[in-house]
């Protein structure tokens, strides 16, 4: 019996799926800040922020704040 985490998990995939794959088909995959730059402002990337994440982001703290902020659902079960 599937249970709702499993479908929740299933959807979550699917969904992810699909985001990659349009992000890829538009042609604007982001990619690693190799320069400590933000995608989204220009500035700089906080140091600490940096060399905790191990240098895997493109954004700066107040812009990766921001981007989660917009990708939360408006809704709830």
């Amino acid at each position: 019996m599937i249970d709702e985490i499993d479908i929740a998990n299933e959807r979550i995939e699917r969904d992810l799926e699909a985001a990659i794959a349009a992000q890829l088909a538009r042609g604007q995959g982001e990619s690693v800040s190799l320069d400590g730059i933000c995608c989204d402002c220009g500035g700089a990337i906080e140091p600490a922020r940096l060399a905790a994440l191990h240098g895997c982001t493109v954004r700066c703290a107040a812009c990766a704040q921001q981007f989660q902020h917009h990708l939360k659902p408006r809704w709830r079960l």
